[in-house]
């Protein structure tokens, strides 16, 4: 796993989550003005790739900071085309957190093909 994904005006940034080797911190996802154009999904798709490749899960908070284009439900729904779960918990902290599995098979990432990341 990269802890960093870039291409174009897109990057998704990743922290290895210390208490367990098996899970990578989605820490932010950002897209530089280019809105709509399908880069930050090529590079979440890479991450989400790597990630099954090495067999480790995907976690983050839905938290749409002051430049996202998107409401709350809209990003969570955006997550969930490439895996990412709502975690079932009690505690309200944890309300707004996804968890990507990984999976062997590639064919369940939603694929859009307006941009493809060099490998």
């Amino acid at each position: 796993m990269n802890n960093c994904y870039r291409f174009r005006s897109a990057s998704v940034d990743l922290l290895k989550y210390i208490d367990s080797p098996e899970v990578w911190i989605v820490s932010y996802i950002r897209t530089r003005g280019e809105y709509g154009k399908g880069y930050a999904s090529a590079v979440l798709r890479k991450a989400c790739e790597d990630a099954d490749r090495e067999g480790v899960c995907l976690l983050l908070s839905v938290a749409p900071d002051e430049e996202c284009v998107m409401s709350e439900q809209q990003l969570a729904d955006w997550y969930a085309r490439y895996g990412f779960q709502s975690v079932d918990s009690e505690d309200q902290a944890c309300k707004s957190w996804m968890l990507r599995v990984a999976t062997m098979d590639a064919n369940k990432i939603d694929k859009p093909s307006l941009v493809e990341i060099p490998s």
